[in-house]
């Protein structure tokens, strides 16, 4: 049997010992946190070294890591000479000083020949980490979350010359994020006497209900609208932008249902709202559902209008005093 024969038949059976926990000795562990801000972190590792991923115990967005790595040409040159490999179960808890593990081999594949490869690592096991040909898309290999991804560079080819020994991989690290972010909602309430119980509403989120008890919400990225409905505030309705692995701030001020009334008129125009004056509707004013007579006066003019008002609504009244001007 020929020696590159008898390489990868031992190859073979490490492949095959994944269920049992093995004790090893690595160079270097380099230790790496990895956060879900969109970054890239490049860490720098030699054959025998471990790099350890820390990830952050509450992620909404994180569902997997991505390592661009920088192979060596000696590396690339002598094929299938270097594997990458992933452990779980690790002990003891991976630190920067310590050397000596043992752990459950759960994934083990050489590098390509060629000088640069892509890897992502899911993290949870429904991702949508899309397939392109320049990347390798491990399998979902944790069926529970974990706290830190343990990734080897391992020697599996003898007979190799010094240099490929000394080579230095480069590893881009970066957080493959969902195509997701928060909606952060605050809706607030009128002014109301403090023995009055405030009333109940509706949210739909693109037409969908929503409960705000389960705020803030997780929605896919792009343009969304909001709707509040209520028989006792007024409709609301809002657009709002979700960005990935971000969170968006909106605040709602509902308003009391009864109806109101702006007013646009010259200056020193006088108003009167059932025969009494008013003497400011520089802003809106509230009225009571029901029939209103509204007069206006500047000067010797006068202008008289009747307005039906009906709860959930906002009237505008402009007035202008015309003044013709012909030649005989």
């Amino acid at each position: 049997m020929k020696k590159k024969e008898i390489i990868f038949l031992i190859f073979i059976v490490h492949i095959s010992l994944f269920s049992f926990a093995e004790s090893f000795r690595v160079h270097k562990t380099v230790m790496l946190p990895v956060t879900e801000k969109n970054v890239s972190s490049p860490v720098q590792l030699e054959v025998n070294d471990v790099l350890v991923l820390t990830l952050p115990e509450k992620s909404l967005f994180l569902q997997g890591v991505e390592l661009e790595i920088k192979i060596p040409p000696v590396v690339a040159e002598f094929r299938d000479s270097i594997a990458y490999v992933l452990y779980t179960d690790i002990e003891p808890q991976p630190a920067a000083d310590i050397i000596d593990y043992s752990g459950k081999r759960v994934h083990i594949d050489t590098f390509p020949g060629r000088l640069g490869c892509n890897i992502k690592i899911p993290l949870v096991q429904n991702h949508s980490i899309r397939k392109n040909p320049y990347t390798i898309i491990l399998p979902a290999l944790f069926a529970e979350p974990v706290k830190t991804v343990f990734f080897r560079l391992q020697l599996v080819m003898k007979g190799v010359p010094q240099n490929l020994l000394n080579s230095v991989f480069t590893v881009d690290v970066k957080p493959v994020l969902t195509n997701k972010g928060l909606l952060d909602l605050h809706v607030l309430f009128p002014p109301e006497p403090k023995d009055s119980n405030k009333k109940d509403f509706l949210v739909y989120v693109d037409e969908s209900p929503v409960e705000l008890s389960r705020c803030p919400f997780l929605l896919e990225t792009g343009m969304h609208r909001l709707n509040i409905v209520s028989e006792h505030y007024r409709n609301e309705v809002r657009s709002f932008t979700i960005e990935q692995a971000k969170t968006a701030a909106l605040e709602v001020q509902l308003q009391d249902i009864v109806p109101l009334l702006s007013v646009s008129a010259p200056k020193n125009t006088r108003f009167f709202i059932d025969g009494t004056e008013l003497e400011d509707y520089s802003k809106p004013l509230v009225v009571e559902p029901g029939t209103h007579q509204l007069r206006f006066s500047l000067g010797d003019y006068e202008i008289v209008r009747v307005l039906e008002a009906e709860n959930g609504r906002t009237y505008k009244v402009s007035v202008s005093f015309d003044v013709s001007v012909t030649e005989e």
